[in-house]
């Protein structure tokens, strides 16, 4: 019986989104771009880009799932999923941490985003099934919506405070404050859930690839690839496109407008979906969202 859980016990079990959030919105819409137009010519920046960006939404996908698959079966004297978190949090903060000592050769800096993306999607994919584990399913809404306020929260800070360090060309103190709160995030969510995971029992489930399941990993590739290609572009979209030197600084500007926009549509949304057909919402999604590509030409 999966007992219920406090308040206080939630947000401390949820608050590995904050760093998580914080670190990739700083990465892909800011540092990452940053870095590569400094030390990559002007006409190969966006290949580079999408060549790194691709590869790291691959690999990130394929440890997510391996990670989740293989936490399933393994217990360990500190817990079923706490092994996984920990180690993915440590491979993601040696990597910022080697980034504050020498970002100036662009293959390691490649090299260190593809850890970080490694490191970050293990632990990501063993805490996501401890929703399941161990929440009781009466509490799933709230987990759910205290993990859309850290989600935000992280949101919030990558574009606001390493948008304006980077604007100020202060980088290494950007990834500083990142590493800090990786940190604090991730050692709340496992001292948060330490007994309750080493109460779980492994699972002897074997992977099969269902059919269901393969159109589900294509479409999840499909989502992220186009959020992550906005994501990845922004900035020199409005450097070179625009014309504006100082990008980083209108990258958290235009961040921050989003956030707002989307937390007040994702409360509309979360009404009007309990009462319409989910399915025809996504359409629905489909065709409002599509258009405004071409606003991009």
């Amino acid at each position: 019986m999966v007992l219920k859980k406090s308040a206080t016990y939630i947000f401390g079990m949820n608050s590995i989104y904050l760093g998580n959030n914080y670190l990739w919105i700083s990465f892909e819409s800011l540092i990452l771009p940053y870095i590569i137009s400094l030390y990559i010519a002007k006409s190969l920046q966006g290949i580079t880009l999408g060549i790194v960006g691709f590869s790291g939404i691959i690999i990130g996908i394929s440890f997510n799932y391996l990670s989740g698959f293989f936490s399933d079966k393994t217990m360990t004297p500190i817990g079923k999923r706490t092994p996984f978190i920990i180690i993915g949090s440590l491979l993601s903060l040696s990597s910022l941490i080697l980034m504050l000592f020498d970002y100036f050769y662009i293959y390691m800096v490649i090299a260190l985003y593809i850890a970080i993306e490694i490191g970050s999607k293990i632990a990501y994919g063993a805490y996501q099934p401890l929703i399941r584990d161990i929440i009781p399913e009466n509490q799933r809404g709230k987990s759910s919506g205290i993990n859309g306020f850290f989600t935000l929260i992280g949101t919030a800070m990558g574009f606001g405070i390493s948008g304006f360090l980077i604007n100020y060309g202060m980088l290494r103190l950007a990834v500083f404050i990142i590493i800090i709160a990786v940190l604090f995030s991730t050692t709340s969510t496992v001292v948060t859930i330490r007994n309750d995971d080493f109460n779980l029992e492994k699972s002897d489930v074997k992977f099969r690839f269902y059919k269901e399941f393969k159109w589900f990993f294509i479409s999840n590739f499909l989502i992220i690839s186009g959020s992550s290609g906005l994501t990845f572009f922004e900035y020199y979209y409005i450097k070179f496109s625009l014309g504006i030197k100082n990008a980083a600084i209108f990258v958290a500007i235009a961040g921050l407008i989003i956030l707002i926009v989307s937390a007040i549509a994702s409360i509309f949304i979360g009404i009007v979906s309990d009462k319409i057909n989910k399915l025809n919402l996504l359409i629905f999604s489909l065709f409002l969202v599509v258009p405004q590509y071409f606003f991009y030409h």
